[in-house]
């Protein structure tokens, strides 16, 4: 006895032969066979025993599966502008196709506007690849949408959810120090000969320009003091210094300089009747993006000024 059956079979780019002969003996003779595209085939099988022939006609129905897409990302995913473009790789699987990796020619990438895909062009859809960097405009929830089309002509498509998360907050620029300094310079004020050690919180600046001092050459020149700060900056970020001086207390300020340099040129002081007064320097450090501006008090003490003049 001869069973026979239908069968879903999956397709192929082969071509079978219209006919075949089994020589097989018994109730199992068998044929297997693929089909170049997929649909309906209509199948006569004859079996021949000796002078008697008998033949049954069979459906077949060649089925194409769709292909399987997988999607490789990488973690965390930040918005573009605070890191690079999220690099994401595609797999497809296709039991239908000899050549799996041919799909990659046969994709479409797309992701909604602002976010971009960064390629050739840079665009919000894209045809081929299984590879793609993807620029997100801002945090959230987010979408990538691909379709892979196989050899026949059947679609897959997929939309990925893309959890882009909040940039870390940037802890640039960190004030790492500062202090005061007891500088001498030579009499032309241009040069400086002699940098000593930091002054210590609590001693007393004498602001007066009367304080004796020696510049490199022996000659008289009046004591004078330099605020400095160390930045960390890591990124080189363009930053600009706002350093203060108060006395009596830290709203009374009495001198402002801004610029760009880690430095500041203590100035002599007239302040009322003169004397010696509680008082500290302060810097403020920006960087362009203002709201991670740092501020820190780096020296304080007392400072010796003359009196104001009358005029």
């Amino acid at each position: 006895m001869v069973r026979w059956r239908t069968c879903r079979c999956r397709s192929t780019r082969a071509f079978p032969a219209d006919t075949f002969t089994a020589t097989t003996f018994g109730s199992n003779a068998t044929y297997s066979s693929t089909f170049a595209t997929p649909g309906q085939r209509t199948v006569t099988v004859r079996v021949t025993v000796g002078a008697r022939t008998t033949e049954q006609t069979l459906l077949i129905d060649a089925v194409n599966t769709a292909p399987s897409l997988s999607l490789t990302r990488p973690s965390p995913i930040y918005p573009y502008g605070n890191g690079n473009a999220a690099s994401f790789f595609l797999s497809i699987t296709d039991p239908n196709e000899s050549d799996p990796s041919s799909l990659c020619a046969r994709t479409r990438w797309e992701v909604n506007l602002p976010d971009l895909i960064e390629a050739n062009t840079i665009t919000n859809v894209i045809e081929g690849g299984c590879t793609q960097r993807v620029r997100f405009a801002s945090s959230g929830s987010r979408s990538l949408t691909i379709r892979v089309t196989d050899a026949d002509g059947l679609p897959s498509d997929q939309t990925f959810t893309i959890n882009v998360e909040e940039p870390p907050a940037n802890p640039n620029p960190v004030i790492t120090g500062g202090g005061v300094k007891r500088w001498d310079r030579l009499a032309s004020d241009t040069i400086t000969c002699l940098f000593n050690a930091p002054l210590s919180n609590g001693v007393t600046l004498d602001l007066t320009a009367y304080a004796p001092s020696k510049d490199c050459n022996g000659n008289p020149n009046p004591t004078t003091y330099q605020g400095f700060v160390g930045v960390q900056n890591p990124d080189h970020e363009p930053l600009t210094y706002t350093w203060r001086l108060w006395l009596v207390t830290p709203s009374n300020v009495v001198n402002t300089q801004s610029g760009t340099n880690t430095d500041y040129a203590v100035p002599f002081l007239s302040y009322g009747t003169g004397g010696t007064f509680q008082c500290g320097i302060t810097v403020q450090v920006f960087p362009q993006d203002v709201s991670r501006a740092k501020s820190q008090q780096v020296w304080t003490g007392q400072c010796n000024v003359r009196a104001v003049t009358p005029n």
